[in-house]
């Protein structure tokens, strides 16, 4: 047999392979990932094998630090200046907080409250914060606004995604 005929069987078997690991419980995948890893040792030799796997998991790694720094690199943060604030009652007791600033109108998520927090009072400063997480194969964005009280801690709201 010469090499293409041979590429074109491990083709169809990896194929085949890959068919059986998507149908098969997760105790014989990895029975049969093994078993895969020792064919390719025996089959390309130690020394090519090592190789392969080395410049696969180099280039795994490549592909994902760089898309986690473009994740990263979409992150924001500005400092803002609360110019006025509204309150809507809800029915459940909720209230909604809507603060107004450079940016236009930041609606809370709806919370309890007993008063205005004093963080979040005219011409207090807050923190303006985008994030974007990577979860369940989806990349989230989240928007909060921070400001530290007269107690030195800092308050956290979430905002709602308009």
């Amino acid at each position: 047999m010469n090499t293409s005929t041979n590429t074109k069987y491990l083709a169809l078997i990896a194929a085949a392979l890959v068919i059986i690991i998507i149908i098969i419980p997760w105790v014989a995948k990895g029975i049969l990932v093994v078993l895969a890893i020792a064919i390719l040792v025996i089959y390309f030799g130690k020394d090519k094998a090592f190789k392969f796997s080395e410049d696969a998991w180099d280039s795994l790694f490549h592909h994902a630090k760089k898309k986690l720094d473009k994740l990263t690199s979409l992150n924001s943060e500005e400092i803002l200046t609360i110019h006025d604030v509204e309150v809507k009652e809800r029915s459940d007791g909720t209230f909604d907080l809507s603060i107004f600033t450079e940016k236009g109108k930041m609606t809370l998520a709806p919370r309890k409250f007993n008063a205005i927090p004093e963080v979040l009072q005219k011409g207090k400063k807050v923190t303006y914060k985008v994030v974007h997480t990577f979860e369940n194969y989806t990349i989230i964005k989240r928007k909060t606004i921070s400001a530290t009280g007269s107690d030195g801690e800092e308050r956290i709201f979430q905002l709602v995604n308009e």
